[in-house]
């Protein structure tokens, strides 16, 4: 996924604009809320996508909302298994829910902010 998304971005012309962050969400949310800035944060775009095995999905949604990698301009693509669907809500600090689609036994949620749909 990773040399996926890196070859979207150049293919965009956008190498220079982009950060790409590819590890475990909380130890990257761990060092984010004391190194934002040199992380290049609080970002346009967020992809969170956890193993589904052995997540606190609960502390997932807690720990993005305080953390300040989103900003009211974000938007955030968070893909989770149906069977914690309570643990998403319909906004995500300062971002509103536009769209929850299921796949199979993956959900898919994208936030952004308010007034799109």
């Amino acid at each position: 996924a990773k040399e996926v998304l890196h070859k979207n971005i150049e293919s965009l012309g956008l190498d220079e604009q982009c950060v790409v962050h590819n590890e475990n969400v909380f130890d990257f949310l761990s060092k984010f809320s004391f190194k934002s800035d040199a992380l290049g944060g609080p970002f346009d775009f967020v992809s969170v996508c956890p193993p589904y095995n052995d997540m606190d999905f609960d502390d997932l949604v807690r720990r993005l909302e305080e953390s300040g990698v989103l900003s009211s301009n974000s938007f955030l693509v968070f893909e989770y298994p149906k069977e914690v669907s309570g643990s998403l809500k319909k906004t995500m600090g300062s971002l509103h829910q536009l769209v929850n689609r299921k796949y199979g036994r993956t959900t898919v949620a994208i936030y952004g902010p308010e007034g799109l749909s």
